[in-house]
């Protein structure tokens, strides 16, 4: 686990180093440093109000589940999420909200099965929302939008199939893991998928419908956030290429290639901007600007993971 945090880690520094080289460094800062302090308070201030309005989702997931949390304790779980988050590939270091819950005698399953559900309908939604705003800028992409069309038509078939026919779902994971695990691990493997596979889709209630609600509107939080700082630094830029290009970064963030997005966000923001004639070095300080944002909501973490740590290991 520690070789391959390293190596992403190394990945995406080698990548933002190349970056940097074929751009003109003084100019990047120079665009930084023009945003304002009002404005940079601002987009402080959004990202807070969506690191609350993300932790009031997920726990209507867990209420949806009947479990009792706060609150005040899912901000400081979900945001202890966020700065493991921020160092591990893949945001993998989320799954620490489990802790949390562990705390409260919450079943590890149960608790995990309320993160998974909390990611998959941010996946949802990134890839909707993106889609949606890429079908209003054809002149933009073209038929990159049918292209995705066709993958996100099949996506969603394969996913209704899933909600449809649950128990045929089971059935065919499981014989895929039978085949894939060592005959002695096989029961034990097939038991522990079972209990987490009915975690995962045994939500009842309002409680679900208003946690989708709440993402959405999280979601719609951080995309006004994003644009407000794509106007701060001058970009000439609308709302929806925004949804795109923000759409784009968190899909991308969810690589395991590098820590953050470092390298690869760029990268993606680079050529999405270039797109309509953003320089490489007004792209790169958006992606800074980004991932200043991110520590934001880290911090937010920090300074409640120092009030109340919880052991991890590698």
């Amino acid at each position: 686990m520690k070789i391959s945090h390293h190596l992403t880690l190394l990945v995406g520094i080698i990548l933002f180093t190349v970056i940097l080289l074929y751009i003109d460094l003084g100019e990047t800062l120079k665009v930084l440093g023009g945003i304002s302090p009002l404005m940079l308070v601002l987009l402080i201030l959004l990202r807070i109000g969506y690191v609350i309005m993300k932790s009031f989702a997920w726990r209507c997931f867990l209420k949806a589940k009947k479990i009792s949390f706060s609150l005040k304790e899912s901000v400081r779980a979900y945001s202890a999420g966020l700065l493991l988050g921020m160092v591990t590939p893949g945001r993998i270091g989320d799954v620490i909200r489990v802790g949390y819950l562990k705390e409260k005698s919450v079943p590890i399953k149960k608790s995990l099965g309320t993160v998974i559900i909390d990611r998959v309908f941010d996946l949802s939604l990134l890839f909707s929302l993106g889609y949606i705003s890429m079908m209003t800028l054809p002149d933009i992409f073209g038929q990159d939008v049918t292209r995705i069309g066709i993958i996100a038509g099949i996506v969603a078939a394969i996913g209704a199939i899933v909600l449809l026919s649950k128990k045929h779902i089971e059935k065919i994971i499981i014989v895929i893991i039978r085949k894939a695990t060592p005959k002695r691990l096989n029961i034990r493997a097939e038991k522990e998928f079972k209990e987490l596979f009915r975690e995962c889709t045994s939500f009842e209630g309002k409680w679900i419908s208003i946690g989708l609600g709440a993402s959405l509107l999280s979601w719609l939080i951080y995309y006004v956030q994003m644009y407000i700082g794509a106007l701060a630094l001058g970009i000439s830029v609308s709302f929806v290429y925004i949804i795109v290009v923000i759409s784009v970064a968190g899909l991308v963030n969810l690589i395991p290639l590098s820590v953050s997005g470092i390298g690869t966000r760029d990268i993606a923001f680079i050529i999405l901007f270039g797109l309509i004639g953003v320089s490489k070095e007004v792209a790169v300080s958006y992606s800074l600007l980004y991932l200043f944002l991110i520590v934001v909501g880290a911090g937010v973490g920090f300074f409640y993971w120092m009030k109340h740590p919880i052991k991890i290991s590698y």
